[in-house]
């Protein structure tokens, strides 16, 4: 499925960083889940080193006020969170 969507398969390092990630924060966010939506195709997750890349680049501070709209279930709210 993700050849048809242009989206490269991850790296098996990058699946066991992922494992390790969700191992360590207690929560279970992989996997490829459709959606019947007539505007959406499925619920697809981005590894946690380029949600960490991201986080790091916007440089959150305690007060800041962190949105994730469409959160899926939840893989940067969690990542965010502990920053």
């Amino acid at each position: 499925m993700p050849e048809q969507t242009g989206i490269k398969p991850h790296s098996f390092s990058t699946r066991l960083n992922n494992l390790f990630w969700e191992t360590y924060l207690g929560i279970s966010t992989r996997g490829i889940v459709d959606v019947d939506h007539p505007d959406s195709y499925h619920y697809a997750t981005m590894s946690y080193a380029t949600i960490r890349r991201v986080l790091d680049f916007l440089s959150l501070k305690k007060d800041d006020v962190f949105t994730d709209i469409g959160c899926g279930k939840g893989r940067v709210l969690c990542l965010a969170a502990r920053y």
